[in-house]
């Protein structure tokens, strides 16, 4: 594997307050919303487009961590599970990580469960479906 894709650069934030709203906008039918425990991925599909890697947004509630040491712990963390695991996909891909665990993870745990939601996502998005 390439140094190149073993990164997360900026290109693939998700950082546009338009299509954060369409993909947390709850009367969306192109929205498709799963549960891989501690993450609930919340995946906006855009048609029409060309493979690559999708834009990703991660977030840890206040509510269940009130320190933001250890919000931004778990940012890390999966920021980092995410990255040494990504996929290409077929269609360009709005993909929302939220944190719904009540306790601290370990990186072993998100990445375990990252690679079981990429996975899936790999499963629906492939072209024999």
């Amino acid at each position: 594997m390439s140094q190149e894709i073993r990164t997360f650069p900026k290109q693939e934030r998700l950082r546009s307050h338009s299509i954060m709203a369409r993909l947390f906008d709850r009367n969306a039918k192109e929205v498709v919303s799963f549960l891989v425990y501690p993450y609930r991925v919340v995946v906006l599909e855009e048609e029409n487009s060309e493979p690559g890697f999708p834009e990703v947004l991660i977030s840890v509630p206040k509510r269940n961590f009130k320190k933001a040491v250890y919000r931004n712990r778990i940012k890390r963390l999966t920021r980092e599970a995410y990255r040494v695991q990504k996929v290409i996909f077929s269609k360009k891909l709005y993909l929302g990580l939220l944190y719904v665990g009540k306790e601290l993870t370990t990186f072993e745990e998100a990445k375990k469960s990252l690679q079981k939601a990429l996975s899936k996502l790999e499963n629906r998005n492939s072209p024999s479906n």
